[in-house]
């Protein structure tokens, strides 16, 4: 053996040592065993025969992911692409989702948010804060979820009270988008058997782009009112109560208010190549507005004359503002060591109005303005009944409405 080769063994071998000297004696002990409640029970990850993907409390928080489309940067196969109007956003999982043209049609992916199923897209769009775990079960859920789960499921459930007093305050600042964000959260006992969590947040967000656009007359445009784009205000309220009266008996009570006004719809184009020049084109009526055709924090998009739309929403401002409310109410009872009966009633409220440049013009009128406004209720009841038996054999029966 050459002394070279005899060098470089030696050197793998003193590597491999020290690598071995810092691995614990017992990996089982560094390990955290993950509970989901995937079907409909509390039950290890690694039992789950599903394709699931879990993120829990502190990697939600050390990511800051508080809304889905930054979940979905986390999750392997799932991908959330914005609309406006009341379409809401389409949500993709391993390639499979549904188009969000028609208010009416519910998502393949569906979101379940303590319980609660949603499936119009504008639920996706809530910005979702003080989360203690996310799950994302891939493909047909059908068995556990309901047939409005082709795709898959986006289970997010949210923090509990807890048993001690606790008070947190957090604040941010996004400096491009110069965002401020405060969150207030207080948690703790009530009574002996009452346990209750009040969680808030508000962001105001000035935009990230500046609005230069100029009208030209005589064309139904007007100069915009607004000059950053998008400027957005979000609050967020929610309040939970936990009643555990008797050892086999508790109930959970969650009440969530959702608010989001955007000035402008957040969606406007920027141009970054324009090999044809920027006149008029079809559905794009430029008309030498200034456009440079530059990847920067400009752009230009009009407003609209009320004159020359005179039904138009907002006097001719376009904007997007969505207020929703929803709940659910969780009640749990032992009828033994082996039987568990569970009810969750559930409630969810939509109203959504919106008006936008329909072809994002940037000096002249629009072709047309989209707008409506959008109005859901939601009324869910689930009741399910659970076996524990020591053997292999155990079952759940349920109905839904």
């Amino acid at each position: 053996m050459s002394a070279s080769i005899a060098k470089r063994i030696l050197s793998v071998s003193v590597v491999a040592s020290l690598a071995l000297e810092g691995w614990p004696a017992s990996a089982s002990e560094q390990l955290e065993e993950v509970i989901v409640t995937a079907r409909k029970r509390e039950e290890s990850l690694l039992q789950v025969p599903v394709v699931t993907t879990a993120l829990g409390a502190e990697q939600l928080q050390q990511y800051a992911l508080d809304d889905l489309t930054r979940i979905a940067d986390k999750v392997p196969g799932l991908v959330l692409g914005a609309s406006s109007l009341s379409f809401g956003d389409q949500v993709s999982l391993r390639g499979v989702g549904t188009s969000v043209l028609n208010a009416t049609i519910d998502q393949s992916v569906s979101l379940n948010v303590d319980g609660l199923q949603l499936t119009q897209g504008l639920a996706y769009q809530s910005a979702m804060f003080d989360m203690a775990q996310v799950v994302v079960l891939k493909g047909p859920q059908g068995l556990f979820f309901g047939k409005a789960s082709p795709g898959g499921v986006i289970s997010v459930t949210t923090a509990d009270p807890t048993q001690d007093v606790e008070l947190v305050v957090r604040g941010g600042y996004e400096f491009e988008a110069e965002e401020e964000q405060l969150e207030l959260i207080a948690s703790g006992p009530v009574t002996d058997t009452l346990l209750a969590r009040l969680a808030g947040s508000f962001s105001d967000a000035e935009g990230f782009f500046d609005n230069v656009a100029t009208a030209a007359p005589g064309t139904g445009a007007v100069d915009p009112k607004y000059r950053k784009i998008a400027d957005n205000e979000t609050t967020l309220l929610r309040g939970t109560l936990r009643w555990d009266p008797t050892e086999r008996f508790s109930s959970r009570f969650k009440a969530n208010y959702s608010n989001s006004e955007t000035e402008g719809w957040g969606g406007e184009p920027q141009l970054a190549s324009c090999p044809d020049g920027t006149g008029s084109t079809i559905g794009r009526p430029f008309l030498g507005g200034g456009e440079d055709c530059r990847l920067d924090d400009t752009q230009r998009t009009v407003g609209l004359d009320p004159a020359s739309f005179p039904v138009i929403r907002n006097g001719g401002v376009p904007y997007m503002d969505a207020e929703q409310v929803f709940g659910t109410l969780e009640l749990n009872y032992d009828l033994s060591e082996e039987l568990a009966l569970n009810s969750v009633t559930g409630y969810y409220d939509i109203d959504q109005s919106v008006m936008i440049n329909g072809t994002a013009t940037t000096y002249a009128g629009p072709l047309f303005a989209s707008q409506n406004g959008f109005q859901r209720d939601d009324v869910t009841e689930e009741l399910r009944l659970t076996s524990d038996f020591a053997g292999a054999l155990n079952f759940m029966v349920g109905a839904f409405y």
